[in-house]
């Protein structure tokens, strides 16, 4: 059976003197694989940090990506409405205990261009147990924890009134740490007792510039496509894989929207192909999600969706529900793992619109032409 685990640039713990090249790189294997994909609960990268919209609708809207989502998952998208809005969102994940955090704001209102900052940040600390792994003992439930944060600009413009491009410049920085389980104080003190994963800089941490650029098209006044390029300036990390995105909307009605999204990503997972000599290769994974959202009244958004990733093999349902006013927009998902596995994320948030058309169906604005 093939098995994978998530891309680590340099499997190189901090510290590390004393163990020979393959225990090394044996041991960095298992614990990366536990820390951050291969285990029971794995930890969740920010590539996996949606709005609580985006994440009801099957991680889907990147071809209707409009206001505050705009920036995180396609930059092109907030110059589709006028809009003024700030968004803060809250997501808890059960499996890796983890807690994520999101502020952006977007101003599409101003000038021609619209201009969107964002941050997250995520904390997790997620338990395992496995079998021993390439000549390495079996480890019971170690404290690993997957801890960073992502700064992003992003600018997005029109041109004419059925396409738009747009870029995010951001910046990550991201560590995951595990105990050492070859540490022993009599044994072998020369090794460190925490071992840090998922290099790209000598400090052994996942940091550096990158860049998301992506365009929307839209093919009347109901349909829009959309594609995205994520993080091409490759950092090589679990938490920025190089991915290509693209995306289809349909809004058949203002109150009704239906939404297709894919998004394969090259590098995020590797294929172990030499456990013992610890050798891996890219492996190439797809995501498929879509979903509806339905505008009750104009008040109230009822949304559901599914999702399927290849590279954890795992399926989900998902499903939010909120209420939008002219003003504000409160919203509340649910991701809840079904396939290979039981996770469930929780993710609420508050949506304010400062200027625009306010509560419009979704995303709570004034669309510039077409949808």
């Amino acid at each position: 059976m093939t098995r994978l685990l998530p891309t680590l640039r340099s499997a190189r713990p901090s510290g590390w003197r004393a163990a020979s090249g393959g225990t090394r790189r044996s041991l960095a294997l298992a614990v990366v694989a536990l820390a951050l994909g291969a285990g029971e609960r794995p930890a969740r990268a920010v590539d996996d940090l949606y709005t609580p919209r985006t994440q009801a609708m099957g991680e889907s809207l990147r071809a209707d990506a409009s206001g505050a989502i705009g920036p995180m998952l396609n930059p092109s998208g907030m110059a589709l409405t006028r809009a003024y809005t700030l968004e803060a969102m809250y997501g808890f994940d059960v499996g890796s205990l983890g807690n994520n955090l999101h502020l952006s704001i977007v101003d599409s209102t101003t000038s021609k261009v619209a201009a969107g900052v964002y941050y997250n940040f995520i904390y997790a600390t997620p338990k395992f147990d496995t079998r021993a792994f390439g000549g390495v003992p079996a480890i019971t439930a170690p404290a690993v924890t997957h801890t960073g944060s992502e700064t992003g600009l992003a600018l997005g413009l029109p041109i004419g009134d059925w396409f738009t491009l747009g870029a995010t410049l951001k910046y990550l920085h991201f560590t995951t740490s595990a105990p050492n389980p070859l540490y022993d104080s009599v044994k072998s003190p020369s090794m460190p007792q925490t071992l840090t994963f998922d290099s790209t800089t000598a400090t052994a941490t996942a940091s550096g510039f990158t860049l998301d650029f992506g365009f929307t098209l839209r093919l009347g006044d109901k349909f829009n496509l959309a594609a995205v390029g994520y993080n091409l300036i490759p950092l090589h990390s679990f938490d920025a894989p190089l991915a290509l995105g693209a995306g289809a909307a349909l809004k058949p009605t203002p109150n009704l929207t239906f939404a297709f999204d894919t998004v394969i990503a090259f590098d995020k997972y590797k294929k172990i192909i030499d456990e013992a000599a610890g050798a891996t290769q890219n492996l190439t994974t797809v995501r498929l999600g879509g979903g509806l959202e339905w505008l009750v009244s104009g008040k109230v958004p009822l949304r559901a969706g599914s999702l399927w990733d290849s590279g954890s093999n795992a399926g989900y349902i998902t499903a939010g529900l909120g209420y939008t006013s002219t003003s504000f927009a409160i919203d509340l998902s649910m991701r809840q793992q079904f396939l290979h596995g039981v996770d469930t994320r929780l993710v609420l948030g508050l949506r304010v619109f400062l200027g625009g058309a306010g509560g419009a169906p979704g995303g709570g604005a004034v669309s510039t032409g077409g949808m």
